[in-house]
């Protein structure tokens, strides 16, 4: 019904902010899809979104219109990178950054600003799927300058929850470089955050995130400490499943520590164990929205 509406004010009244709403209500039905895995229906909205957005920028070349065109230009990105279109996602993702460039240096907000270190994170996010470490590393760099400033300068939750992404990020990097020290100063450097943050909102998203940091950290450890850490992980998401019976994740995550601490046989069935082994890396990346 609102959408309806939405349509027929626009078409009615043809104003800038009655365009603008529809296309506000398109992205929104788009992530409805985008969560439902409906990779089709969410393509048909953003891009109903996309012409909207591109028309109200060329026409109004505002600061609101330019980084609603930024957000369906990577809303187009994040559904190419889900289909496995790295190309594509990365061209999308490139025309958000170049306008989120130039909003950043006009403005200087924090909200522009953050939109930048989104978009360095994504493209990251793409270079390291291509094994292009020194691609990722770049961007991952990039994103990390502005997101120790903005946890610096606001101290809020979301930002200091982007640091913990950008440094979990770099600890990738170095992981897969094989450097297991710098892997574990920037995840003990994530874990820190995330600690803090649990304690502070105590929300099942703060404790995901801090579950995460100790199976990162348990991947550079050894022994007793490696133990200790996934069984810390495991306490965690042992409480999520019981709290969020829901959220399917959960349960995944779960079981992939389960294997770990326990090993094979105490998961019921072998084609489930090789499911959970096949996505252990995308269960435990983690990023910004």
């Amino acid at each position: 019904k609102l959408l309806a509406i939405s349509e027929a004010l626009a078409e009615e009244t043809g104003t800038v902010q009655a365009r603008r709403d529809l296309s506000v209500s398109y992205g929104k039905l788009g992530d409805i899809c985008t969560s439902r895995g409906d990779l089709a229906g969410a393509e048909e909205y953003y891009r109903k979104a996309l012409a909207i957005s591109e028309a109200l920028a060329e026409e109004t070349g505002t600061v609101e219109a330019r980084r609603d065109l930024s957000v369906s230009y990577g809303n187009l990105g994040g559904l190419c990178k889900s289909r496995g279109d790295l190309a594509g996602a990365e061209a999308y993702y490139r025309k958000s950054l170049a306008l989120r460039e130039t909003l950043a240096e006009e403005t200087g907000t924090v909200e522009a600003r953050r939109d930048l270190s989104v978009s360095y994170n994504k493209l990251g996010n793409i270079c390291k799927s291509r094994e292009d470490l020194a691609g990722a590393e770049a961007y991952y760099r990039k994103d990390l300058v502005l997101a120790e400033v903005l946890a610096e300068e606001t101290g809020t939750v979301e930002a200091r929850r982007d640091l913990s992404v950008s440094y979990n990020n770099l600890g990738n990097i170095c992981k897969s470089r094989g450097d297991l020290a710098g892997a574990e100063e920037y995840y003990r450097k994530a874990l820190v955050l995330r600690e803090t943050l649990a304690e502070e909102t105590g929300t099942p998203e703060s404790y995901d995130d801090l579950a995460v940091s100790y199976y990162n950290c348990s991947t550079v450890a050894q022994g007793e400490a490696k133990k200790e850490l996934l069984q810390k992980a495991l306490d965690i998401y042992e409480r999520l499943v019981s709290q969020c019976p829901g959220v399917q994740r959960y349960a995944e995550n779960r079981d992939v520590i389960r294997v770990e601490l326990e090993g094979p046989k105490e998961i019921a069935r072998p084609k489930g164990i090789a499911r959970i082994f096949s996505k252990i890396r995308c269960f435990f990346k983690g990023g910004k929205a």
